[in-house]
């Protein structure tokens, strides 16, 4: 699995950066997914609270911004204008903090049973 981060001016190594984990993900079953993003290649990739330290890091953008100018994708998730849409699944819920979270509160947010 591979998430895409960064400016969303282009569709260059200048400008996303990517975080590739070599975990195999099986159908019909849920993960939870957490993703700390501080900037350029500095990414931790949480599976089911458990930090993946076999990531792979790609492109230099140094500008990390969520939302930006009115005619390009905010938040998208699966899609980016010129890259095949590849999310096949179910999002059951998707947050975006403006700050990394730590270990206790990813595994807060993994163990929680609403």
């Amino acid at each position: 699995m591979s998430l895409h981060f960064g400016d969303n001016s282009s569709l260059n190594s200048s400008s996303v950066n990517t975080i590739t984990t070599p975990a195999i993900f099986s159908g019909n079953t849920w993960y939870h997914i957490v993703v700390n993003v501080r900037g350029g290649n500095d990414m931790d990739f949480y599976i089911n609270g458990v930090k993946n330290n076999s990531c792979s890091y790609s492109g230099s953008d140094t500008s990390m911004i969520f939302c930006t100018a009115g005619n390009q994708q905010k938040g998208s998730f699966g899609t980016h204008p010129g890259y095949p849409s590849v999310f096949s699944g179910t999002l059951d819920d998707y947050r975006v903090y403006n700050r990394t979270l730590n270990q206790q509160e990813i595994n807060a947010l993994y163990s929680f049973r609403p």
